[in-house]
Order: structure tokens, then sequence, then C-alpha cells
């Protein structure tokens, strides 16, 4: 059995960056390292992890900790980069729990290592002027790795659960009453909004299910009647409500899928404090979240 993979953070150390710069040359991507590495230099958080095996180094991780994102994984030309590559993002994860990962587009093998492992292309970002491949651990990928490990984190806080049972016919006035009950029991509205504050509601519109007989059936889609009361018992504390969600399947359909199961009549229950916001083309700004790694 192979000796287990430790990681410790650690530095942009010259052996690490000799390295970093002979892969990249090999594939005849110098100019992307310089880049990388100057914007690493350049004062953002990101994080050297350092694996040892046996006490001898043996490859490194590039990770942004603000988006639990793996930059780079990068091993000793040595080592096999087939079964380290996998040790050191096992061992990660067993660290983070959940990562997500960016490749370079040039890099096809790297990008179909990272394939290989479990991770999906999401999307398509330039950096530097060099097209990067974001992607994503498949989650079933991810729940056999954690299988039967302790979370990487404990959280001392308790967390209360409620459930209220309400008619799946309900009218709209059953599923406010009911809706109220249950936020009554985790404390009530005011314990989570202050007077004047902006809440966002977050639905889940993820695809529809088509017509069957000239009629819309079902959907992956959160009932309007929830949302509806939740709006209508948040207008009266909140200063204002943004409904937002882009929708995972139907990307490009968000504002369609507002439209068909009647979320546009929302912001009809008061047009100065309701409004819908389509994730999917809304302006992005990134906030970088603090966290000791």
């Amino acid at each position: 059995m192979a000796s287990p993979v430790i990681l410790k953070k650690g530095r942009f150390s010259a052996l690490f960056r000799k390295e970093f710069f002979a892969y990249h040359r090999g594939i005849g991507a110098e100019d992307y390292a310089t880049a990388a590495w100057r914007r690493w230099m350049s004062g953002r958080d990101i994080v050297m992890l350092r694996a040892t095996r046996d006490g001898k180094v043996v490859g490194w991780i590039a990770y942004d900790p603000s988006e639990s994102t793996i930059l780079e994984v990068c091993v000793k030309k040595e080592e096999d980069p087939g079964e380290l590559e996998v040790r050191l993002i096992d061992t990660l994860i067993m660290r983070e729990n959940l990562v997500a990962a960016q490749v370079m587009e040039k890099d096809t093998r790297k990008y179909a290592r990272m394939v290989d492992y479990g991770f999906r292309p999401v999307r398509t970002v330039t950096a530097d002027g060099f097209p990067l491949v974001k992607m994503e651990l498949s989650t079933s990928v991810l729940l056999e790795k954690l299988k039967g490990s302790t979370p990487a984190k404990v959280y001392g806080k308790k967390e209360r659960v409620a459930i209220e049972r309400a008619p799946e016919t309900g009218t709209d006035e059953e599923i406010k009453m009911a809706l109220r009950s249950l936020i009554g029991k985790l404390g009530g509205l005011k314990k989570f909004v202050k007077p004047g504050q902006h809440v966002v509601i977050k639905p889940n519109l993820v695809s529809d299910h088509g017509l069957k007989d000239g009629v819309y059936k079902g959907g992956i889609v959160t009932d309007i009647r929830v949302v509806r009361a939740l709006t209508e018992l948040l207008l009266p504390v909140a200063g204002k409500i943004t409904i937002a969600e882009g929708s995972s399947i139907n990307r490009s359909e968000t504002s369609k899928m507002f439209s068909l199961y009647g979320y546009d009549s929302l912001v009809d229950l008061d047009r100065k404090k309701v409004r819908l916001v389509d994730l999917n083309r809304d302006k992005l700004v990134e906030k970088a979240m603090k966290r000791n790694f």
C-alpha cells in the first residue's frame, strides 16, 4: 500500500517554480506560466499546498480558498503524474470536502485527467488573455470519495430544522398560514430579517417538463404559491425583495420560466419593492471570503 500524501501550507518555492515552468514549457505554454505566476505573486490570497510522502516533497497544489478552486496541480517530474495527481486531489477533498478546479484550455492532458477524476466543465473564462475552463466536481463522485469519512470541519453550533405539513391542493392563504407557522417554529421572521433590509429569495427553476395534451406539466420548479406567500410575509418588514434564479438546465430561458410558472406576477405585489433577477444574465460581482486555512 502506497504511503499517504500529506498536504501542508507552504510557500511558492524556487523548486515549485522550476517544476511549474518546466511543465508548461513542455506543452508550449510558458507565456501562460509567466502570467499565472505574476498573478499569484501580486497579492491575491492564493494558498500554496506542499505535498509530501515519506517526508519527501512530491508535488504542490496552488489553491484559491476564497473560491474553493484548484488553480494548479504540479508534481515532480520523477513522480508518476497519473497516480500522484489523483492522490493530491483526494487529499485536498478530504481536507476541504468540496472543491472546484480550473484548467488552461490548451492543457489537454490535465483537462482529460480532471474529467477522468470526475470534474465537469461548466464555463470558459479568460485570464491574462488565456482561455481557462472552469470545472465542478460531480456530486456522485464527491459523495463516493467522502463515503465513511468524517467532516473536514466540525461546527459547534447545532442547527434547528422545522417541518410544517401543508395540503398539496391548499389555497394561497393555507400555504401562507403553514409558512408563517414554519417560520414561527424557527424563532419568527424578526429573528432573520431586520426592518428595511434587502432580502433575496432564491427559488428553484431548474427546467420545465414541457407540454402534455396541450397543458404544461410538472417541472423542477419551486411552487409559486410558496414564493408568493413568503414574499407577502416579507413585504411589511423588508425594504426590498429580490427573487433571483438562473435555470441550470434551460440556462438561457430563465425569463421564459419566470413567465411560464407565474413568477412575473410576483412583482405586482409591490412594484417598488419586488423585482425578479435572472442570475445567468445579471451583472456578477465577486466578493472574497476571508477564512483560516
